[in-house]
């Protein structure tokens, strides 16, 4: 059985050293998932795994890999509406984003977060706030792949009542 619990180090040229990241590299995931890089890539571009691509970087959220691959472990995995995954791995993020908090979330450097976010020159900016959480999470759900996003059944129903 695969553990994609085990923590996997990706490029040190393009990630900070930081694991706030929700997010896997497709190295990583090719890792863990035990497959080649290119078809982690392939898998990516046709919605068998879970994905968000921004500008030419995707980005793999663990949790929902690890549920692709393994299922739930209390029970069965749901399907949510991709705008729902979303605002749930992002609400940790303050509103006014900078980009320090881009950086940790997206678990890349600053001249890589410029190249994800499409905007040229980002990365030279030296403080400050350069992004509202809802400009992410617009450009997160737009970027996202054809694979429906999972959670387990159980989360959200009440407790008790299950």
């Amino acid at each position: 059985m695969l553990d994609l619990t085990v923590a996997i180090a990706p490029a040190p040229d393009t990630v900070t050293s930081r694991a706030d990241t929700p997010f896997l590299t497709v190295s990583a995931a090719a890792q863990l998932t035990g497959v080649a890089h290119p078809t982690v890539l392939r898998r990516l571009r046709v919605g068998t795994h879970p994905g968000y691509r921004l500008g030419a970087s995707w980005f793999i959220p663990a949790e929902e890999l690890r549920l692709s691959v393994l299922g739930c472990p209390a029970g069965p995995t749901r399907r949510v509406p991709v705008d729902e995954a979303v605002r749930a791995l992002t609400s940790s993020l303050p509103q006014l984003l900078d980009l320090e908090d881009l950086e940790s979330y997206l678990g890349i450097r600053r001249p890589y977060v410029s190249r994800a976010v499409g905007v040229p020159g980002l990365s030279m900016i030296p403080s400050g706030h350069v992004m509202t959480r809802a400009v992410l999470v617009a450009m997160l759900i737009q970027g996202r792949n054809d694979s429906a996003p999972l959670h387990c059944a159980h989360i959200g129903r009440n407790a008790g009542h299950d």
